[in-house]
């Protein structure tokens, strides 16, 4: 009966798995942004090798998983298991909507630069040029950086939905 608030519902042990879990999911997307995101190819031929730190969805994906990382831990410490559960959502989800936009950029890219090369030929008399093929591989780096964005929120909704499960259960 004078059980301490929240022990119950997972308490200090609980908090502490979802900082375990949820700082070495942000270490990999800390990984993830110094792989390569991805590769522009014109006739076959590798002209740029794009790091996620060269995009500006790298370095917002990278810089949310810091700060989320860092309020994590102060908000364990602290003993607020329920508003570190809330900033591994919230940073997940910048992780992962940053890592989607990097993804939808370099597939739609070749199309973009294929249409710039045109409107310049179009300007500049040049009959007969045809734009070379362009081709825009994602890197793998993108997509460990999503896969980690996801499940750090998947991470913050089990500890936001764990404790008010057990306690109905309970109940």
């Amino acid at each position: 009966m004078d059980e301490p608030i929240g022990m119950r519902t997972g308490g200090a042990r609980g908090r502490r798995a979802l900082l375990v879990i949820a700082v070495g999911l942000f270490v990999v997307v800390v990984i993830g942004c110094s792989l390569e995101w991805g590769r522009l190819l014109v006739n076959g031929r590798l002209v740029i090798a794009e790091s996620g730190l060269s995009l500006w969805q790298g370095v917002t994906a990278l810089a949310a998983a810091a700060i989320g990382a860092v309020t994590m831990g102060i908000l364990v410490a602290a003993g607020r298991g329920m508003a570190a559960a809330c900033v591994a959502v919230v940073s997940g989800l910048v992780v992962a909507v940053a890592a989607l936009a990097a993804v939808v950029h370099l597939v739609t890219r070749p199309d973009a630069i294929a249409a710039t090369v045109r409107a310049g030929a179009e300007s500049i008399p040049l009959k007969g040029y045809v734009v070379p093929p362009i081709e825009s591989i994602v890197g793998p780096g993108a997509w460990v950086v999503l896969g980690a964005g996801a499940a750090i929120v998947i991470v913050g909704i089990a500890g936001l939905v764990g404790p008010a499960w057990r306690r109905r259960r309970g109940a």
